[in-house]
C-alpha cells in the first residue's frame, strides 16, 4: 500500500482538486492522509468530511508547525510500505502511482520519480508534457544528477520511496527549503532510482506560498547549499565540483530573486557577497572574431574561477554595423556593491534587426541557434514596446550595410520549412535548459510577427 500525505494549511481553495486527483487514480492500493497543520480556514472541516466520506481517507490534525512537521506527522501515521507527498495546492495524473509503482518494479529500484508540470491556475499549464524517457541511476550517481539539476532536483514531491526511508531522515522543522535539506539523504541512502521525464505531478507557485517568503526562507536556502557540500566534502569527494556548482547556483539565485535584497535582507546579502566576492576573472586571451570571416572585430575570452570552478565566456567587440538613431542610455547597478554604472547600449530594435538579418542571409547555414531563442525572448517581453518606424528604419540601414536583399517571404518560407534547421533546434534545445520546453515552431511564429511590421500583410 502507499500512504499519500498532503499537508494542508490555508488550502481550502485547492483543497478539493488536489484530493479528487488522487481518488481518481488507476492505481488504486492507496491511502490518503490530509494532515490539517492547524489551518485557521475551513480546512479542518473539510478534512473530516473527506475521511468520513472515504474508506481511504484520514484526517489528522495538529497545532501548526510548518509543512515539515507536519509531513514529519503523517510520515509518523503511515501504514504503507511506500509513501508520496503531494501538497494541498498541487494535484496529479490519473495514473501518478501506478506509473510510480511500475517504475519502481520495472528497474527494482528503490526510489522512482516523475517530472513535475508547473501550473498557474486550474486552466492554465504552463509547460508541455512531452515524450517520456527513463533512466535508472545508482543512489550516488543520482545524487550527482540532483546537484546537476539533470532529470532529478530537490523536490520530494513527485517521488515514492519506502516508508522506512522517510522516517529515518525526516524534514527539518522551521526551515524553508526543507527539501533541499532532505532529498539528497535519501538519494545516497539507497542503491537504485528509476526516473521518469514524464510530468504527472501539477504544481502551483501561488501568492503566500513560502517560494514568496524571501527573508528567513533566503538564509534557509543558502545553508541548505552550504549543508550539500559539507556533506560532499564528508561522504562523496568525488562530488565536491557538483556540490559546489549547485552551491554557486543557488547563491546567484537568491541574489537575483530579490531586487531589494541589499536594503530588505542585508544578512542574506552580505552572506552571498562574501562568497561571490572569492570569483576572480582574468583576460585569457584576445583574438580576431572569424565568424565565418562576415564581419570584423575582437573576441575577448575571460577566465572565470571560483573556489575548484573554473570556465570562460567570450565578449565580441565590433564595429561597422549602424546603430539606427544611436544607442540607448542604460544604467546598470551592480548586484555587488553600490556602484551604479552610466552604458550605452544596442537598442531594441536594432538588435532585433540584427538578428533577423542573420537568421534570413543565413537560412540553413546558420549555426547561431540562439538567434532564434532571442527572437522569441524579444517577443515575449518586449513585443508591445517595439517602436515600429524605429524598427523599420533599423532594418533598412542593416540590410543595407549587410548588402541583404532577398525577398523577406521567400527567405522565411525556407527557415520554416527546413528540416536543417528544425533538427539543429533539436540539438541546441537539449544542450541548453532554458529552451528545453520551447518548440522551433514557436520562434517562427514570433519571427513572423516581427516580419509583419515590415511587411503589413499575413505571412
Amino acid at each position: 500500500m502507499i500512504s499519500v500525505i498532503i499537508p494542508v494549511y490555508k488550502a481550502e481553495e485547492y483543497l478539493d482538486k488536489c484530493v479528487q486527483s488522487i481518488l481518481a487514480q488507476t492505481y488504486r492500493d492507496f491511502e490518503i492522509l490530509l494532515v490539517d497543520d492547524g489551518s485557521p480556514d475551513n480546512c479542518p472541516q473539510l478534512c473530516d468530511r473527506y475521511a468520513q466520506k472515504y474508506d481511504c481517507i484520514r484526517a489528522l490534525h495538529k497545532s501548526n508547525g510548518g509543512l515539515s512537521d507536519a509531513r514529519n506527522f503523517g510520515i509518523k501515521y503511515a501504514r504503507g510500505n511506500d509513501v508520496t507527498f503531494i501538497d494541498s495546492d498541487d494535484f496529479i495524473a490519473p495514473d501518478y502511482l501506478e506509473v510510480l509503482v511500475q517504475l519502481k518494479e520495472k528497474y527494482q529500484a528503490d526510489i522512482a520519480v516523475t517530472g513535475i508540470c508547473k501550473y498557474s491556475s486550474f486552466n492554465e499549464i504552463t509547460e508541455k508534457r512531452d515524450e517520456a524517457q527513463e533512466f535508472c541511476y545508482t543512489g550516488i550517481k543520482a545524487l550527482e544528477k540532483m546537484l546537476y539539476q539533470d532529470t532529478l532536483d530537490t523536490s520530494a514531491c513527485a517521488m515514492l520511496l519506502p516508508t522506512s526511508i522517510a522516517r529515518e531522515y525526516q524534514f527539518p522543522v522551521g526551515k524553508y527549503h526543507e527539501d533541499q535539506f532532505t532529498t539528497y539523504k535519501y538519494y545516497s541512502s539507497v542503491k537504485c532510482v528509476s526516473v521518469t521525464t514524464q510530468k504527472q505531478y501539477f504544481y502551483l507557485q501561488r501568492e503566500g506560498s513560502i517560494m514568496h517568503v524571501f527573508g528567513q526562507a533566503s538564509m534557509d536556502e543558502l545553508d541548505a547549499a552550504d549543508n550539500l557540500v559539507t556533506f560532499c566534502e564528508k561522504h562523496y569527494p568525488q562530488l565536491i565540483a557538483a556540490a559546489k556548482s549547485k552551491k554557486f547556483s543557488d547563491y546567484c539565485q537568491v541574489l537575483l530573486s530579490n531586487k531589494d535584497i541589499k536594503t530588505t535582507y542585508p544578512e542574506a546579502y552580505a552572506r552571498i557577497c562574501d562568497y561571490l566576492d572569492n570569483v576572480k576573472f582574468e583576460i585569457e586571451k584576445t583574438e580576431s572574431i572569424r565568424d565565418e570571416d562576415e564581419y570584423g572585430g575582437l573576441r575577448i575570452t575571460i577566465k572565470f574561477t571560483l573556489e575548484n570552478m573554473k570556465d570562460s565566456f567570450h565578449i565580441d567587440i565590433a564595429t561597422g554595423d549602424p546603430i539606427h538613431l544611436g544607442p540607448d542610455d542604460y544604467k546598470y547597478e551592480s548586484l555587488i556593491g553600490n556602484e551604479i554604472y552610466k552604458v550605452w547600449s544596442y537598442n531594441l530594435e536594432t538588435i532585433l534587426a540584427e538578428k533577423i538579418e542573420t537568421i534570413l542571409s543565413k537560412l540553413e547555414a546558420s549555426s547561431r541557434m540562439k538567434d532564434y531563442y532571442d527572437i522569441y525572448l524579444i517577443h515575449r517581453f518586449k513585443f508591445n514596446k517595439i517602436n515600429k518606424t524605429k524598427f523599420r528604419g533599423a532594418v533598412e540601414k542593416t540590410f543595407e550595410k549587410r548588402e541583404f536583399n532577398a525577398d523577406l517571404i521567400v527567405s522565411l518560407n525556407v527557415v520554416k520549412d527546413s528540416k536543417t534547421l528544425r533538427d539543429k533546434w533539436v540539438s541546441y534545445s537539449r544542450k541548453n535548459s532554458y529552451a528545453r520546453n520551447l518548440k522551433f515552431d514557436e520562434t517562427i511564429k514570433c519571427l513572423e510577427d516581427f516580419i509583419e511590421i515590415l511587411i503589413p500583410v499575413a505571412v
